[in-house]
C-alpha cells in the first residue's frame, strides 16, 4: 500500500520494486528483501490535482518472507478514527527540513501528533477529511525535518494514513490518504487479484 501519486508508468514492471527489512538501503542487510512489483493498482476516483483518494495497493511478485524485520500490520475498521492527540509514526528514506530535502541511506523514523481536521481545512483549500487525515506538531523540533516519501502513518500498531502531501516551505501540517476511508475498496481489490 502506498500513495496514488506514486504510480509509475513502465511498460516494465520489474523496474519498480519494494525493500522490505532494510534498515540502510545502500548496505546488504541479512534480514532484508528486494521483491520487484507485478500490478500497481490505482484508486479509481484518485484525483492528482487535490490529491483526494491518494492511494495504490501493490501486488508483489512473490511473497514476502516474515522474519524479525519484516512483518504484517494491521488495517484499520472501515471508518475508524484516530483521535487528535495520539501520537503516531511514519518512517521513510526520503526527507525534508526547513532548509532542503535529501535522500537518505538510513531509515527516518518521526512521531507525530494527529491533528484536528480543522488545521489541514485551514492550510490546505483542497483538504477533504472524509478521506485524509492531518499530522504534525508546529512546537516541536521534530518538526523542523519531515519524511516525505509516501510512508504509513502507524497508530498504535495499525496503518491509519499514507503521506499524501504537506506545505512547500514548512514542514507542518502533513495530510495523508484516511485508510479506514478505503478499507471496502483494499477488501474488493484483494479478492480480484490471482496469486
Amino acid at each position: 500500500m502506498t500513495a496514488a501519486h506514486c504510480y509509475v508508468r513502465f511498460r516494465d514492471l520489474n523496474k519498480i520494486s519494494v525493500v522490505l527489512g532494510a534498515h540502510n538501503v545502500r548496505k546488504p542487510e541479512a534480514n532484508s528483501q528486494k521483491i520487484d512489483v507485478r500490478h500497481q493498482i490505482v484508486h479509481p476516483k484518485y484525483r492528482r490535482k487535490t490529491k483526494h483518494n491518494d492511494i495504490m495497493l501493490l501486488q508483489l511478485t512473490q511473497k514476502a518472507k516474515l522474519n524479525d524485520q519484516v512483518q504484517l500490520i494491521g488495517l484499520p475498521a472501515k471508518g475508524e478514527a484516530v483521535q487528535p492527540g495520539t501520537v503516531c509514526r511514519v518512517s521513510g528514506w526520503e526527507g525534508r527540513s526547513l532548509w532542503n530535502w535529501k535522500s537518505l541511506n538510513v531509515l527516518l523514523e518521526v512521531d507525530l501528533p494527529v491533528r484536528r481536521d480543522r488545521v489541514c481545512e485551514k492550510a490546505f483549500y483542497t483538504y477533504a477529511a472524509r478521506v485524509q487525515m492531518c499530522a504534525g506538531d508546529s512546537s516541536s523540533k521534530k518538526s523542523a525535518f519531515r519524511v516525505d516519501s509516501e510512508g504509513a502513518l502507524v497508530c498504535n500498531g495499525t496503518a491509519h494514513g499514507i503521506l499524501s502531501y504537506g506545505p512547500r516551505r514548512r514542514t507542518f501540517p502533513q495530510v495523508f490518504a484516511k485508510v479506514s476511508s478505503f478499507i471496502p475498496w483494499i477488501e474488493s481489490e484483494l479478492k480480484k487479484l490471482k496469486p
